[in-house]
């Protein structure tokens, strides 16, 4: 094949190939860096507006975080107040002794000390405690008062007093039957409810 290069100098020619050249490079251009780079600053900028919002959710969040920690270092202390007023299952052998050393203390005997099955209340446990005890009207009525005012939370129901009268024991004038309720706490710290250690 001949390359007739006398109809290649004519200006018209040299206009059209150079034009037919400008063409392809500017598709070549176009296809092999123009596109590609157009599509990853579109995917750079999606990514950045994705991460402007993040940016701006986590500012919102700061924003209340000084209020959130406070509200939640109120709930945990709310909480460990919570844990001293409701012994653990552990205590509840302890705190049966110190029951029996309050009444000891004001001068009641104990005649039935019965635990009873226990029931579960939410996050609490109820464990009753049927108790007999005989003694003076006003010794039981100072063993409730420190009763009632010891940290641990209880509560008396079922309470039947009885005179009581016995030649040996003329001291003892009550015959007492209650039942001691004694409310334990069931659950874990707050720091692991709200996810953390615990």
């Amino acid at each position: 094949m001949e390359v007739n290069l006398e109809a290649l100098k004519k200006p018209k020619n040299i206009w059209g190939l150079l034009l037919v050249l400008e063409v392809v490079i500017l598709g070549g251009f176009f296809y092999k860096v123009y596109l590609p780079r157009k599509n990853k600053i579109k995917a750079l900028e999606e990514q950045i507006s994705q991460e402007q919002m993040m940016l701006q959710k986590y500012r919102s969040r700061l924003k209340n975080f000084k209020k959130v920690k406070e509200e939640a270092d109120s709930v945990e202390q709310l909480w460990n107040r919570l844990n001293e007023i409701l012994p653990s299952e552990e205590e509840i052998p302890r705190w049966i002794k110190k029951v029996a050393l309050m009444g000891i203390r004001n001068r009641l005997e104990f005649t039935m000390v019965k635990p009873m099955p226990s029931a579960v209340k939410g996050f609490y446990v109820v464990y009753p405690i049927d108790i007999d005890l005989i003694g003076s009207y006003h010794d039981f009525g100072r063993f409730v008062e420190e009763l009632t005012n010891s940290p641990q939370v209880t509560r008396i129901s079922n309470l039947e007093i009885l005179a009581f009268n016995f030649k040996d024991l003329p001291e003892f004038t009550v015959k007492v039957h209650f039942q001691l309720q004694v409310f334990v706490f069931k659950g874990t710290s707050v720091r692991t409810l709200l996810g953390g250690e615990g």
